[in-house]
Formats: structure tokens, C-alpha cells, sequence
């Protein structure tokens, strides 16, 4: 899938704009954990306007470890640390993976799984809840529904709510 980026652009996950667009109006710290080359996900978030909406980017060139080894994350929570103080425990890892799930929460991160990717198809969701514990609060359908689920888990002690930019 590489060198499949570097000729066809993925299609961005919809609402991803306006999801990290709220969580950054928030004080929340946006980033990106892939196994993507650094070059590609650098053209892929620019190309649909969202590269602005990270303040950490980590890839395959930042560490030799994939997910669903939780070393994966050694990287970013280092940065996340040193940067601003953050803690594993303070982190929300979002994916869409069965490896994103099992990384993340091996790591000690909560963990939402949203509906896109290989949990658009329901036998690898059910495997998800099945083999690996997932609880299905933890599921969201779409990404639009992030700041909602962000809101829930901080009891609505945000600086900006859903309602106040259209949610």
C-alpha cells in the first residue's frame, strides 16, 4: 500500500476535518500514529487540508515497532511527555483496526474503535469484541461522532461544546 500512495491519494475519512478541527478548539492535542512512511502521510494529510490539525506526526520512520506491538506508541507518548506533559493515561487512541485496539489498549491507552476501515465489516468488529474485549461503548460509528464521545468523557468540561460549533 505504499507505493499505492504515492499514485493514488486515500480518501479522507469524512468529518475527519471538522472532528479535529473541534478537538484542536478544545486544547486537545491531535496526532497521528501510522505505519505509513513519514513523506506519504505528510501528502496525504496536506493534500486534504488536515496536516495543520496535528501538532505530532508519528510513522514507521520514528520507530521499528508496528502495531499491535504497544511499542508502536513508545514515539509518541515520549513527545506527548516531553511537549506538554501528557500521560498515557491522559491519551484517547482512536482507530480502526483490529491492531489499533490491541496496541492501544495494551499500551494502557483508552481506546475507541470508530466504524471505518476494517470495522466497516461487522465479522472484524464482533472479533474485536470477541477476542480482544472490546466494549462496545467504546465503538463509534463515525468519526463525526469523536467530539461527542471526547464531550461524554469529560463530563461536557470542554471550552467549546458540540452545540456551540454545530454539532
Amino acid at each position: 500500500w505504499q507505493r499505492y500512495d504515492e499514485h493514488v491519494l486515500p480518501p479522507a475519512i469524512p468529518n475527519a476535518h471538522r472532528s479535529l478541527s473541534w478537538l484542536g478548539h478544545n486544547g486537545i492535542i491531535n496526532c497521528v500514529l501510522t505505519s505509513r512512511h513519514r513523506d506519504n502521510t505528510l501528502t496525504i494529510l496536506d493534500r486534504h487540508g488536515l496536516f495543520a490539525e496535528f501538532a505530532l506526526v508519528s510513522t514507521i520512520d520514528n520507530t521499528k515497532f508496528h502495531k499491535p506491538d504497544p511499542r508502536a506508541f513508545e514515539y509518541v507518548l515520549g513527545q506527548l511527555r516531553e511537549g506538554w506533559g501528557i500521560l498515557p493515561n491522559q491519551c484517547l487512541y482512536v482507530g480502526d483496526a483490529l491492531t489499533d485496539v490491541v496496541a492501544g489498549q495494551s499500551a494502557g491507552i483508552a481506546t475507541l474503535a470508530v466504524m471505518t476501515g476494517q470495522f466497516m465489516h461487522l465479522p472484524n468488529l464482533k472479533k474485536a469484541v470477541v477476542e480482544v474485549g472490546l466494549d462496545l461503548a467504546d465503538v463509534i460509528p463515525s468519526i463525526a461522532e469523536l467530539p461527542y464521545e471526547v464531550e461524554r468523557r469529560n463530563d461536557g468540561a470542554l471550552a467549546v461544546s458540540t452545540d456551540e460549533l454545530g454539532y
